[in-house]
């Protein structure tokens, strides 16, 4: 059995609406991908590849990104969630539910996450790692955290940095695609440091989290992260837990460990295997950021098939990162 647990969709209604409204520099370039919108030959790659199941996320960009005015922004998340709910349930063997909320408005994103749990059965909502700039750990953005803790269903966290974050300061754009090809590990890793020290991990020990391509740049700076964010401090870390201040529970280093992290290192077994190393195999997912690499996600996923093959652990484990974590994270 496998599934894919990180796989990207953009329905057909919620296309036609941000096709009004956007630029080719929020990514309409991944628009022209057939298989984000055709799921007949979304299909055909699964079979071919031999994928039994994908789990369905809306693509960038941030429906925030589309729409600043939180009341567009609420409206458009329904339409995207009624289309990808439109698609699970055309297909209810073969495709994973996964909502959307815009946090530019957070009253209205908790009630549209709460709807696309109970009334579309959703498995889970996806945020980005920054709201507008913004960060995560934000006092808006608790109860937020609070519901899909007390649910029991994961969140799915995407990178979000554009060209529009320059590189250095003296700049006004990021060249080279640095922005999304080294700042996206770093946003990740930002927006979980974020969380870690905002005590979202204390207070919602039960909360589940999935990041994006393979924990970030947490596995490789782990010794760093050890180090630096001791306990051997003057003080120990605190945080604002709304009455008053508390002290983490945990030595820093030991709540990264508790996010759940993809396969997907676009086909390095270096990066999936330091994610192993560092996460361990129950908490790791086998994604595969498809269709994104235009040809229909056949290229990213025989890469990451390569690399499950290639890497040397037990087939109990890989079992686990195949489908069985997944399925315990959804139930």
């Amino acid at each position: 059995m496998k599934i894919d647990a990180y796989t990207h969709v953009l329905p057909r209604p919620y296309l036609d609406r941000i096709a009004k409204l956007t630029s080719a520099s929020s990514g309409v370039q991944f628009w022209a991908v057939p298989e984000l919108t055709d799921m007949e030959a979304r299909l055909r790659v699964m079979d071919e590849l031999g994928i039994d199941q994908q789990v369905i996320t809306l693509a960038s960009p941030p429906i925030e990104a589309v729409a600043r005015e939180p009341k567009l922004a609420a409206e458009l998340a329904r339409v995207a969630n009624d289309g990808i709910a439109e698609i699970a349930a055309q297909h209810p063997t073969r495709f994973i539910a996964i909502g959307a909320v815009a946090l530019n408005g957070a009253e209205s994103a908790l009630k549209e996450a709460e709807r696309c749990l109970n009334e579309l059965g959703m498995k889970g909502i996806l945020v980005y790692t920054n709201v507008l700039g913004r960060a995560l750990d934000g006092p808006e953005y608790r109860p937020f955290f609070a519901m899909m803790a007390a649910r029991g269903l994961p969140i799915w966290i995407h990178p979000a940095r554009g060209s529009d974050r320059p590189d250095y300061t003296d700049e006004t754009e990021s060249k080279h695609d640095i922005a999304m090809v080294f700042g996206w590990s770093y946003e990740t890793t930002i927006a979980m440091t974020r969380l870690v020290f905002a005590g979202i991990l204390d207070e919602f020990p039960a909360i589940k989290i999935v990041t994006h391509h393979a924990g970030a740049m947490v596995p490789l700076l782990e010794k760093r992260v050890a180090s630096i964010y001791s306990s051997n401090r003057e003080r120990p870390y605190t945080y604002r837990n709304g009455k008053g201040e508390a002290e983490l529970k945990r030595q820093p280093i030991d709540y990264f460990r508790m996010f759940h992290v993809d396969t997907v290192g676009h086909g390095s077994l270096l990066a999936v295997m330091g994610a192993y190393a560092f996460y361990g195999a129950d908490h790791l997912l086998f994604g595969t950021d498809a269709p994104f690499d235009f040809q229909g996600g056949r290229e990213f996923t025989r890469a990451h098939l390569e690399v499950m093959e290639q890497i040397l652990i037990p087939p109990s484990e890989k079992e686990m990162i195949f489908h069985r974590n997944l399925t315990r994270l959804i139930s």
